[in-house]
Parts: structure tokens; sequence; C-alpha cells
């Protein structure tokens, strides 16, 4: 059953493209919730009851999932390619996965790469497909994977576009609180941006480490000034998989989660 369920859950918001010079990016996103499974798990919910409705099986919210597409025709259709990371993953699977890569092809088959918190891929594949539900803008889909094995998944899904925050520009009355921010772009190939607030002038350590807690890399050692700051880092030089980034001051520690794939 978990093999099923690794696979069953899958899709909808992240970003697929900075506009130049803004703070803000259109994505195409992807709002999807499993509603039977062979076996199945319970009544389904109905697209007329929306997402996460109450009588969703034994699952319920925690088969909830967003996507975001990074490649294909904006638009309506599901056809392209979708990422879900960090907190967008289900609570279902964020204890397997980090990341989630789904790519539906016109044929109507499609590739789903998930990769755990070593950087290690499961691959799932078979093929779909999906038709208008008549309420508002919710799909129906069904996949039928054949890879790793047999499994039957049924689904609702909603493709919806919405303004994203990716850049923190820096308040006009300047910052007023420690803040350590998501690297954009997440997951990344080789390089990301490090966001991090200092209310004071302050004595900074930015270090990145290893899944094994192995140190790869010092990004700030020095003393900086109050305000906002952003750094570049760079792992053309290492190996695909999860690092941790941490800030540390004399008054605050924060550390965070990136995902380097190649």
């Amino acid at each position: 059953m978990r093999a099923r369920l690794r696979v069953s859950v899958l899709w909808a918001l992240v970003c697929m493209a900075l506009l130049a010079g803004s703070a803000f990016c259109q994505a195409d996103s992807l709002l999807y919730e499993v509603v039977q499974t062979n076996p199945p798990l319970g009544i389904p919910p109905t697209p007329q009851q929306g997402f996460c409705s109450s009588n969703g099986g034994a699952l319920g919210c925690a088969n909830l999932q967003r996507y975001v597409r990074t490649g294909g025709n904006p638009g309506n259709s599901i056809v392209g390619n979708w990422l879900s990371a960090g907190a967008d993953v289900a609570p279902l699977l964020a204890s397997f996965f980090d990341s989630i890569f789904v790519e539906f092809r016109d044929n109507n088959t499609y590739t789903v790469r998930a990769v755990d918190p070593n950087g290690v891929s499961t691959f799932f594949e078979g093929t779909y497909s999906s038709s208008p539900s008549g309420v508002g803008n919710i799909y129906t889909i069904q996949l039928n994977q054949s890879v790793p094995s047999a499994a039957t998944v049924e689904g609702i899904y909603e493709v919806l576009t919405t303004s994203t925050s990716i850049i923190h520009p820096e308040p006009a009355g300047g910052v007023r609180r420690y803040a350590l921010y998501q690297n954009f772009p997440n997951p990344f190939n080789p390089t990301t941006q490090i966001q991090f607030d200092l209310p004071d002038a302050s004595e900074v350590h930015l270090t990145v480490y290893n899944a094994a807690g192995q140190r790869v890399a010092t990004l700030v050692d020095g003393n900086l000034t109050a305000g906002r700051h952003s750094v570049s880092f760079d792992a053309e030089n290492l190996p695909a998989g999860v690092y941790l980034y941490r800030l540390k001051t004399g008054r605050f520690s924060a550390t965070r989660k990136m995902l380097l794939v190649k």
C-alpha cells in the first residue's frame, strides 16, 4: 500500500518564471487530491464537494498536494512539467520525499520522480486520462500506474494562475527583526540566492552543510551592517542532494533546507 500512496498524491503551487525587474512571478499552480485508489481508501468526495472534503476516506487532507508548472505551455492543461517541494508536499508524503517532479505528456503518459531527503530518486510511470468535472475549473483524473507496480489512482485537480512573491524587497522603514528566507530558486542547479535580515549591525556566520552534517561552504564570516542582505551560493562542485544553510549571529540562529538537483 505504501508504494501506491507514494505516487498517489501529486501536484500544484510553486513558480514558473521570474519576471524581469519584478518581485513577483506568474505561476500555473495545480491543486490535487486523491479521492480513490485500488484498493479503495473509502467513499470518495465528488467535485461538487471541492477539495479535502470530510468524506474523502481515511487519509483526508493528508492527500492534498500543491505543484507549480516548471515547463510547458501555461493554461488549464495538465500537460507539462510540475514540481512540488518543501511545505507544498502533502503531509502523507513529506516524511518520504522532499520534492516531487511530475511530467504529463500529450500522449497520455506520465513520469514521477520523487526525491527523498538523501537525494535519492524513485520513479513511477504509467498512463493517465482526465476530463472536466462540470464543476468550475475542477477536473477528474485517473492514473494507471505500471512502474514500479500496478495501481489505479483517481483524483480531482484544478489549475490556477497566481502571483507569487519570490524576491523580498527591503521595507521602506528598514528591517526590524532577524529573518532567514527560503533560498530561490529551490530546487536549484547550480546557483541559488539566500536572503536574510539584520535589524542591527552584527557578526554573521552563514554556513552550508550536507545531509551528513559536514560543512561544505562558508558564505559569510564577518561583520555586516543592518538591513536586508542577499548572498549567492554556487554548488557547481557538489553532488545533488539536500543541503542545510544556517544563519548565526550573537542574538539569532536559524536553519533552512534546500535541494540541489543535477
